[in-house]
């Protein structure tokens, strides 16, 4: 009865906003899940769920998420109790670093989800003006399918008639958004788990980056170039967005002589073998000086 008694005034202060609000769909960054995973890691032995915010903007429907903390939480006579103190010093402190960010929703870490009555208590909780309607985050880290399961998705209030208003879960879809400097810091964790024993991360050298770019850019012309043998050969169909896609990035190259181009770039790769032997030099002579001086 409480919860239903609840849910009620939950209905009659949202009745303002019970329009169906636009959001299509989430991105969420990779830092974001790195912090949710760390903090459930450090939660206290009692709790068997973390619960969190969600910070980020909102681009014409387009949630994306680009950061999350953990907010202290207990459940008292059925009723879940969130620290609105830490919560709101956390938020003033993300908004220092970039003022653009909102709280956009609220993150889970469990097996099972809320139930209905809590999940609208909390989803009521991280609410605000700006956001009326915040998403949830799902995050299933049992790994009984393999992998780790995400959910992205809304909670509303809406009419349900002589029982009260009734609690509508909608799901989004979502997809990881990784910039230049994540997926290089991805690709490095990935390199030491390559093997049945773990090895320790170091900092590849700007050799075996280049390298590593030249292989990958390869790749991505082979597949570019059988994508367009396929569709000049009328094997598929082709997609008018990615050959607009590919016209605007083939019109960004400049037009250099193949000559020239060698030639730079036998320059700047000789540069590059010649700061790599002064570095490797200069290293081994310290290590022989202080071991020398270690003998003394």
């Amino acid at each position: 009865r409480e919860c239903a008694l609840h849910l009620s005034a939950l209905f009659v202060q949202n009745k303002a906003t019970m329009q169906q609000p636009i959001i299509n769909s989430a991105e969420i960054h990779p830092n974001v899940l790195f912090s949710i995973l760390d903090a459930h890691l450090r939660r206290d032995s009692k709790e068997n769920r973390s619960i969190g915010t969600l910070l980020g903007v909102d681009n014409d429907g387009t949630i994306e998420v680009k950061s999350a903390f953990p907010v202290p939480h207990e459940v008292r006579e059925r009723q879940l109790f969130l620290d609105t103190v830490f919560h709101k010093k956390m938020v003033e402190l993300s908004q220092v670093a970039n003022k653009k960010e909102l709280v956009v929703g609220w993150y889970i870490v469990s097996k099972e989800n809320l139930p209905p009555s809590l999940a609208a208590m909390v989803n009521d909780w991280f609410s605000s003006p700006q956001v009326p309607h915040p998403i949830f985050l799902k995050v299933n880290t049992d790994l009984t399918s393999g992998g780790m399961q995400l959910e992205t998705g809304l909670l509303t209030l809406e009419e349900g008639g002589e029982e009260g208003p009734r609690i509508t879960r909608r799901t989004i879809p979502h997809h990881i958004k990784t910039g230049q400097e994540e997926r290089i810091a991805v690709h490095a964790l990935l390199r030491g788990m390559t093997s049945e024993e773990p090895q320790p991360i170091r900092t590849i050298s700007d050799f075996e980056a280049f390298e590593t770019a030249l292989v990958q850019l390869h790749r991505m012309i082979e597949m570019v170039s059988e994508y367009v043998d396929n569709v000049i050969a009328g094997r598929i169909e082709g997609d008018p967005a990615v050959g607009e896609h590919l016209l605007n990035t083939l019109a960004t190259l400049t037009n250099i002589d193949p000559e020239a181009f060698e030639q730079a770039f036998s320059t700047r790769f000789q540069d590059q073998l010649m700061t790599m032997y002064l570095a490797n030099l200069t290293k081994t002579q310290l290590a022989l000086a202080a071991r020398l001086q270690s003998a003394l």
